[in-house]
């Protein structure tokens, strides 16, 4: 993929135990991978660090792909909790 110009940008930082950071990001990769108009992602971890650095040529693109990996960082992170992922860190055995 390639942008003309990458004038707009956002870096979005959450923090989970590091399992739940684990699975998020895992989650997440497909979607950097993916040919999206304007837009481009990319996703690191750090310990339990998830961050979401998002390039755009526009406003409205940024807007749109900020709004989107947000939720999809929330759907992952319910999944991981559903899932058991980090049991020992959510008191599960």
């Amino acid at each position: 993929m390639r942008l003309t110009a990458t004038r707009h940008e956002a870096i979005l930082l959450f923090s989970f135990p590091d399992a739940i950071a684990d699975a998020i990001h895992h989650a997440l990769a497909p979607e950097t991978e993916a040919q999206v108009p304007k837009t481009r992602a990319v996703v690191t971890r750090s310990g339990g660090d998830v961050r979401v650095h998002v390039h755009a040529e526009d406003l409205s693109a940024l807007r749109a792909a900020v709004n989107s990996y947000a939720r999809w960082v929330d759907a992952a992170e319910r999944a991981a909790r559903v899932g058991g992922a980090g049991g020992a860190q959510l008191g599960r055995t």
